[in-house]
């Protein structure tokens, strides 16, 4: 993970002692974890999409298993710490992956699939509605281009606005 990635998550596990409290006073009667586990739900959550983000079977409705928690409140969770809704935050996950592997892997089927995609075409619809091109003109891009990392930092700061 880049560095100020790894920074963003370990701000939100410092934050785990807070975060009941922010959802209570945030959140309806019916909205609440009531259990007292959403620290651990939040770690967890984090640690899932760490180990499993680019794999096929992690979706929403794997996470919501894993989690054992509602739809809802993983909107809320996503929502929350990443501004971002749950199946937006795994694409950005994915294509931040697609970037960093972009140099060393050639061959865009592998790609897709080691970053989550099991169909390619989800992987080229997905890039170009996320960065407005498609994955061989960012190839073109990358290959014209004398400071690489700049182009790639630029869209990786694109997906997280």
């Amino acid at each position: 993970m880049e560095k100020k990635h790894v920074i963003l998550i370990v701000k939100y596990l410092f934050m785990f002692n807070d975060i009941c409290k922010y959802c209570f006073v945030k959140r309806n009667e019916f909205e609440k974890f009531t259990d007292g586990n959403c620290p651990e739900r939040m770690k967890a959550f984090l640690q899932i999409l760490e180990v499993k983000f680019n794999a096929y079977q992690c979706n929403i409705d794997f996470l919501l298993d894993e989690l054992k928690i509602t739809k809802d409140d993983l909107s809320f969770i996503t929502y929350k710490f990443f501004n971002a809704p749950p199946k937006k935050l795994l694409e950005n996950l994915r294509l931040w992956h697609s970037l960093r592997i972009s140099e060393e892997e050639h061959n865009m089927n592998v790609l897709a699939n080691k970053c989550g995609y099991e169909w390619i075409s989800t992987f080229r619809k997905a890039f170009k509605r996320r960065f407005g091109f498609t994955y061989e003109h960012y190839k073109q891009l990358i290959s014209n281009s004398p400071d690489k990392a700049k182009i790639i930092n630029e869209m990786v700061d694109g997906l997280w606005k």
